[in-house]
């Protein structure tokens, strides 16, 4: 197994696109497995469970939500919704109207 920095190399090299595509769908597989985890960690407390196993279990649960939002933050990562809307108009847009006043010749 070579070392992480001979290994980041290879996945940043771009004569090595076949093992940088191998080990993006790795990653991908990997968020998978931590995100099916979580229904085994929270599957696996029995009903006499007690406050201690109960607190184990939300942060390794919550540890592992932290883990595939930031591995694969397109698929399991909080979704974010913008309002495009204004109630109070201040996105509608104006019309100005531009007044031409003639000029007098008088200089007074």
């Amino acid at each position: 197994m070579p070392v992480i920095s001979t290994l980041m190399k290879w996945v940043t090299d771009p004569d090595k696109k076949e093992f940088s595509e191998q080990y993006a769908r790795a990653r991908d597989f990997q968020a998978d497995y931590y995100f099916d985890e979580i229904v085994d960690i929270a599957d696996e407390l029995g009903d006499e469970s007690d406050s201690n196993q109960i607190n184990r279990a939300k942060l390794r649960i919550d540890s592992r939500k932290w883990k595939v939002a930031r591995m694969s933050p397109r698929k399991y990562g909080d979704k974010q919704q913008i309002d495009h809307t204004s109630s109070d108009e201040s996105f509608k847009p104006t019309v100005i109207k531009l007044v031409a006043e003639p000029l007098s010749d008088d200089p007074s």
